[in-house]
């Protein structure tokens, strides 16, 4: 199982924060990519995919840097367990496709 803290984004940010949301996430993946590797878990090519396409989806939408300027830094969220930010993740995905 992966045993790591995660700052967890609010699933409930502001609209204008969704990007700067997305990117927390985003970073915390390097984070369980980086123990998925050390542990060898069964995880690590879902976990990358996701990353990837992420990143991707990131890169077509970059939005000016003064829309994020009221947006929490990643370390300001609170640190939450593995399921936990997966759940959160989730949320903020089903949001974003909304």
């Amino acid at each position: 199982d992966i045993d790591v803290s995660l700052y967890t984004a609010n699933t409930d940010e502001d609209v204008k924060c969704q990007e700067p949301v997305m990117r927390c996430f985003l970073l915390e993946m390097n984070v369980i990519l980086h123990e998925c590797r050390i542990k060898n878990c069964s995880k690590t090519q879902d976990v990358l995919n996701i990353w990837k396409n992420g990143n991707a989806s990131l890169e077509n939408k970059k939005l000016n840097s003064t829309t994020t300027a009221k947006c929490k830094e990643c370390e300001e969220y609170e640190e939450k367990n593995f399921t936990e930010f997966i759940q959160s993740f989730v949320k903020v995905i089903q949001k974003e496709c909304k």
